[in-house]
């Protein structure tokens, strides 16, 4: 039943490739449209301490 799909792998390369540039085109629309309170209070989270992000939540 499946011995012809696996003939021509073709189809793979192209399915890969539109599954990229999808989940590529998604992270850069996101991106984009972040907010910039968020992106800014994200850009800080490494230099905080923990006990100012555990009030925070």
């Amino acid at each position: 039943m499946f011995k012809g799909l696996f003939d021509n792998t073709e189809w793979a390369g192209i399915l890969s490739t539109l599954i990229f540039f999808t989940v590529f085109v998604i992270a850069v629309v996101m991106a984009i449209t972040k907010k910039k309170s968020d992106v800014d209070y994200m850009s800080n989270l490494p230099l905080e301490d923990d006990d100012i992000i555990e009030t925070k939540k």
